[in-house]
């Protein structure tokens, strides 16, 4: 651990705390904290490591094997990614677009989009996702890093689905979303809302003993800091909300009673607080798409 930031990355606020509930969760050691601006509610950790150190991270936990349950994952967010496709289209009046996805992981994503007849690619670190993408979908994935691959192609979309609160730098990465949009362009992104939830507020999330997964996302973000983040970098938030998870996915292997207690809890926690377990985030570069 080697980067100490004082002042929030968002809204430049010197005024921050340490919050002892999110150390406790995460079962930090003593010599790592989290830190929380008391303005926009970010949090992050302090210290956090380089960028060479998380790249040595996930190069050990992500890029060189794919996680054992990754399959049951991918099943159950294939839902969730057909929806968010259709989405997309009704925001484009199922015109024809060019759509990229940022940590394509294994394809999935551009597979169900290439489905609707979107021109899709995606971008993923790691080789052997890509290897995994070209077995199964015969898709070709670019292998690289984003924010320093040679990009000579404009899309229409860019597509972020539990990647950006990995990136170190935010801001340097807004700054590489707006230059490969089009005017107008759409940015959709997905991020946990970590310690801004209903279970976090009820304190019945269970801590999980320290791991590379206390440590794996430098930043926390809730619904005003990352809606504070995206106008920053020019950005149009045009719609915002938290939502369920996969229960619907999981719904099967869920007692009936169990499944519905953890419905109807996301379910109000997202329509009254934007308090559900993950953001979901469509903003635009320049504002409003012209019709």
């Amino acid at each position: 651990m080697s980067i100490k930031i004082e002042e929030c990355v968002i809204c430049d606020n010197a005024l921050t705390e340490y919050d002892e509930t999110a150390k406790r969760f995460l079962d930090l050691p003593e010599d790592i904290n989290v830190k929380r601006c008391r303005q926009c509610g970010l949090r992050w950790l302090y210290p956090m490591m380089s960028v060479e150190e998380y790249s040595e991270l996930y190069k050990l936990s992500y890029f060189d094997e794919i996680p054992q349950d990754y399959e049951k994952v991918v099943v159950q967010r294939l839902r969730h990614y057909r929806e968010r496709i259709k989405k997309i289209l009704k925001y484009f009046n199922n015109r024809k677009i060019r759509l990229l996805d940022v940590g394509a992981a294994t394809g999935e994503f551009v597979n169900e989009a290439r489905k609707t007849g979107i021109d899709a690619t995606g971008i993923e670190p790691s080789l052997k996702a890509c290897q995994r993408a070209k077995e199964r979908y015969g898709i070709d994935l670019i292998q690289g890093d984003f924010l320093v691959l040679d990009i000579n192609e404009r899309f229409d979309v860019i597509h972020m689905h539990h990647v950006f609160e990995h990136f170190l730098e935010p801001g340097k990465c807004l700054e590489r979303v707006r230059d490969l949009l089009n005017d107008n362009g759409l940015f959709v992104l997905e991020v946990p809302n970590q310690f801004d939830n209903i279970y976090m507020d009820l304190r019945i999330l269970k801590r999980k003993p320290f791991s590379v997964y206390s440590i794996h996302h430098p930043y926390f973000y809730n619904p005003n800091a990352i809606t504070t983040l995206l106008i920053r970098y020019g950005f149009e938030v045009e719609n915002l909300k938290t939502w369920k998870s996969y229960l619907k996915g999981k719904s099967r292997r869920i007692p009936g009673s169990e499944y519905f207690f953890h419905y109807i809890v996301l379910f109000l926690a997202d329509l009254l607080l934007k308090r559900g377990l993950f953001i979901e985030v469509y903003a635009t570069k320049n504002g409003r798409r012209k019709k």
